[in-house]
């Protein structure tokens, strides 16, 4: 620190110091010039006044009363020397000291005299400093000689040696006050934050985390916000690393097998070796949108996200979607690449482009108005159109492509297709990549085979989700009218026993893979601890939010989903309405909070749900 200051205070007298001289530097020059300007102007007036009485008196031969001219005009004006030369250069008359007369310069009155216009020019004659100024003489077009006035000019000098030193202690004023502020500044907005932010690192470091810091990143704003960013970002690291140690040693100590980030990481590289992980999805998982000039970016409301991600992070892989923020296409690279988090990167997000028209016939028109509501079941009566089939095989392809580009160099990947949006998509990659090992999780249920049947492209959607080595449902029911439908629609063996589907040779696994799962209540005492510290954070987190609503309740009830007529949403709150009217004492003792993000707005059928759920 002390040489980091001493290093600093010298650049600071250095830079004052230099920048100070040279301003003063051109500030003598200024004045000089500006004094020097001003006795030439005022001797070239006394010379002129002079001029028509001299030339007089030579052209009519009367010059016996010049020297008495010349001396009392030197009186009068306060010049040196006063003298007059004849056409040849040689000195006639004259009136001040004969030494500085004589040693005059003859340069400038032979230049004037062949000329016949005025010359000013300083001379150093002896110790002092003049200013000769020469001024021809003519007889109406006949030269006949020139005045030569001498004007004492060291008096410059001398103020210029008075200003020199009266700029030393002006300089030394300001080196002394520049300095003391810019110190005062560096104590104040950058010493003291990054001391204490160094601080803070220090107490994470030595394991006092939760110990209430003061002057955190916000402290260091502006140019020093992307350190600030950083330090805060290995500050949660630091505390995430340590959390996830304690975790997982309780884990051992309790000899438990609970999942965490660390587990799963080495989870994964066991079972994929060298093989790279990629994802493949509609939504993305970070959105870059434009506020104003900045961008930020959010996270979307997805339960597809939150369930993915954590694997991509553990395993460094890469998540091909579609971008949709209005500044998505400004943070990718030239091949439309990023790493994110975007506050602390793990893995790479590919995004894949699709026109307003491709996004309202292959997602809002095949994918949501057909298999959506055909795979619910829903009242909703599903809609297939052969523009929306055709758009949908074309951003399947698209998607393919892009996978593809971004497997280039990876043996043997591991790629997990989410979703009924690429069904297509698994035998695409299969037929470029027989090495890929691909799996695809169909999120929806899976209907019986005579509800699937009204799809017209039900044996094109088979054959596509076929190329996966591996298809997930949620439940056993969904993989049991998935292999119904095969056998409808295809000639293939169908393995009920062993879950599998063999065509062409390929064999494709059918297993389901609940998204949850039944809490155990046998807990052990470290887990029992761990729950009871939960219990009372949400309980905690219960009273802000009634706070927030300005509402009292014995008995909270939340909901949380999309916007979507699969929910329920409508038949939840027409139950909470029939419940409020059977058992009135629930009144103003059970408060239901519905949180449902908006969805698929542009079509009719959600636009009409919104209605009715308002």
């Amino acid at each position: 620190m002390l040489s980091f200051r001493l290093r600093l205070i010298v650049a600071l007298v250095a830079s004052v110091t230099l920048v100070s001289v040279a301003s003063t530097y051109f500030e003598v020059l200024a004045h000089k010039h500006f004094l020097r300007e001003d006795l030439a102007r005022r001797s070239q007036w006394v010379g002129l006044s002079m001029q028509p009485a001299i030339e007089q008196s030579l052209s009519t031969g009367f010059t016996d009363a010049l020297p008495d001219f010349l001396k009392e005009a030197k009186g009068r004006t306060g010049v040196e020397a006063l003298a007059i030369y004849n056409a040849q250069g040689v000195l006639q008359y004259s009136s001040g000291p004969s030494s500085l007369v004589n040693a005059l310069p003859e340069a400038p009155i032979e230049h004037s005299l062949h000329k016949g216009a005025n010359i000013n020019q300083f001379e150093r004659i002896g110790d002092g400093q003049w200013l000769e100024e020469v001024f021809p003489l003519h007889n109406g077009n006949q030269l006949e000689g020139a005045l030569v006035l001498v004007a004492d000019a060291s008096y410059i000098r001398s103020e210029s040696y008075d200003l020199w030193r009266r700029s030393f202690w002006r300089i030394v004023a300001l080196v002394v006050l520049i300095t003391a502020i810019t110190l005062g500044m560096v104590r104040w907005f950058l010493l003291q934050p990054m001391s204490r932010m160094a601080e803070r690192l220090r107490r994470l470091r030595s394991g006092h985390a939760s110990e209430p810091m003061t002057g955190g990143h916000g402290d260091l704003g502006g140019f020093f916000k992307p350190l600030a960013r950083e330090m805060e970002t290995l500050a949660e690291s630091l505390i995430a690393a340590r959390a996830a140690a304690e975790a997982e040693a309780r884990l051992r100590a309790a000899g438990d097998n609970l999942w965490t980030a660390e587990r799963l990481a080495v989870q994964m590289r066991e079972q994929a070796g060298e093989s790279r992980i990629f994802a493949v999805s509609n939504r993305e998982p970070y959105v870059h949108t434009r506020q104003g000039r900045d961008i930020v970016w959010s996270v979307p409301a997805s339960g597809l996200v939150t369930a993915i991600e954590p694997v991509l992070r553990a395993c460094d892989g890469v998540w091909v979607a579609s971008g949709s923020g209005s500044a998505d296409r400004e943070t990718v690279d030239k091949f439309d690449r990023l790493r994110v988090p975007p506050d602390d990167p793990r893995y790479t997000l590919r995004r894949v482009w699709l026109t307003a028209d491709e996004e309202a016939r292959y997602y809002d028109g095949f994918a949501n108005e057909g298999l959506w509501p055909l795979c619910h079941i829903a009242h909703t009566r599903p809609t297939f159109r052969p523009g929306d089939w055709e758009c949908y095989q074309q951003v399947n392809q698209r998607f393919a492509a892009a996978l593809l580009e971004e497997m280039e160099g990876s043996p043997e990947p591991i790629v997990f297709v989410q979703d009924y949006h690429f069904a297509l998509l698994p035998q695409l990659v299969k037929a470029a990549r027989p090495d890929a090992r691909v799996a695809i999780f169909w999120h929806i249920p899976w209907p019986n085979p005579e509800a699937f049947g009204i799809c017209p492209w039900q044996a094109e959607l088979l054959d596509g989700l076929l190329g996966a080595d591996l298809i997930g449902f949620h439940i056993p029911l969904h993989c049991n009218n998935f292999l119904s439908t095969v056998d409808r629609v295809f000639e293939a063996r169908t393995d009920r026993e062993h879950m599998t589907v063999s065509r062409h040779g390929h064999i494709t696994a059918v297993r389901p893979y609940p998204i949850s799962v039944a809490f155990d209540g046998g807990l052990t005492e470290p887990a029992q601890m761990e729950f009871i510290d939960r219990e009372a954070r949400h309980a905690e987190a219960r009273q802000e939010l009634l706070h927030e609503f300005g509402v009292q309740a014995a008995s909270l009830a939340v909901g949380v989903d999309r916007m979507d007529y699969t929910k329920g949403i409508v038949e939840r709150l027409l139950a909470l309405e029939h419940l409020l009217e059977e058992h009135p004492w629930h009144r103003e003792r059970l408060t239901m909070v519905q949180i449902a993000a908006p969805s698929r707005t542009r079509i009719p059928a959600y636009d009409d749900l919104h209605h009715r759920v308002n």
